[in-house]
């Protein structure tokens, strides 16, 4: 996919399927953006009072109102990053210790064995089942007494499972209140499954990552967000790259 990886005006010319696996919109910036740009520029004089901390600029709390009102969750319960790969690495930079570990499946995008090697995670790779989806029976049974994190991803990327809710819901019942659940949402939109986004509430170790790069075509933008309990909100604003969007 080659023609995918080109931008600009060129991009009309290419096949959509092609331009969608490459995370592009065929169809071109869509006006909610446009919208949204307009909105923030003419609010750059209110960005003293405004912005409450180093993580996030004005355009991160418009997006965390936008965000909140879609799923229903309180807008402390939402933070951004520079993409959310980014954010999958804070997290194991503050929940993983020397001699703890966490479990996840083993194919999976490549980007997460990178993070988990380069921050040296004692990660114990579970085997997807033979149509590539997560083996919840041989993920669960892999969580022991210093598992501290469990990564989901559905629909799974590059195999395109998703997970019916209550085999999401097994995985966060066999994690103790030690165990923190990601669950890595970022071809959702592509998926008849429901979000977990709206299930932080009742979760207090359960943390959502959701990205634009795929279903709103701004993977340049770099745009990552993460819904979690607002403590752990306040744990990750610590470590999250000043300004990050």
């Amino acid at each position: 996919t080659r023609g995918a990886m080109i931008a600009g005006p060129f991009l009309t010319e290419l096949d959509p399927q092609a331009a969608i696996k490459g995370s592009r919109d065929p169809l071109g910036i869509q006006p909610i953006w446009t919208r949204l740009g307009r909105r923030v520029v003419g609010n750059l004089t209110t960005v003293s009072t405004s912005v409450r901390d180093f993580t996030t600029t004005i355009l991160g709390y418009y997006l965390a109102e936008r965000l909140a009102a879609k799923t229903g969750v309180a807008p402390e319960q939402i933070c951004f990053g520079p993409g959310s790969t980014q954010l999958l690495k804070c997290i194991i930079e503050v929940a993983i210790a020397p001699g703890s570990n966490l479990v996840s499946p083993s194919l999976l995008w490549h980007r997460f064995h990178g993070i988990y090697e380069a921050l040296e995670a004692d990660a114990t790779l579970v085997p997807n089942k033979t149509d590539g989806g997560i083996d919840v029976e041989r993920l669960t049974a892999a969580i022991g007494n210093n598992t501290r994190m469990a990564v989901v991803i559905t629909p799974n990327n590059p195999t395109g499972n998703a997970l019916p809710a209550d085999q999401v819901q097994r995985i966060i019942d066999a994690a103790n209140e030690r165990v923190l659940v990601v669950i890595d949402e970022a071809y959702a939109d592509f998926s008849t499954q429901p979000s977990w986004v709206t299930k932080v509430k009742d979760h207090p170790q359960l943390i959502v990552l959701r990205t634009m790069s795929k279903a709103h075509a701004l993977a340049g933008a770099r745009i990552g967000a993460l819904v979690a309990h607002p403590r752990i909100i306040a744990l990750l604003r610590k470590i999250i790259p000043p300004y990050a969007i």
